[in-house]
């Protein structure tokens, strides 16, 4: 499996889901929103998902309809 790293955090900013409840040098500064991004074969992002609190999700009816499932 691989896996990938962010350590200065420049994609999620670029993405802008960094989580700014965190201020600068605190443990959780860094991290993202939870997000689904939908990509068409294209690598075109056609659906974003995003919350604002980490324990809440979209509903996978709506994630699945996004994907044509």
């Amino acid at each position: 499996m691989t896996l990938l790293s962010d350590a200065k955090s420049d994609i999620i900013k670029a993405f802008d889901v960094l989580n700014k409840a965190f201020a600068k040098g605190s443990p959780g500064y860094g991290l993202p929103h939870p997000i689904i991004f939908v990509s068409n074969a294209k690598g075109v992002v056609t659906h974003r998902f995003s919350e604002t609190n980490y324990t809440s999700r979209p509903n996978v009816d709506l994630v699945l309809g996004a994907i044509g499932r």
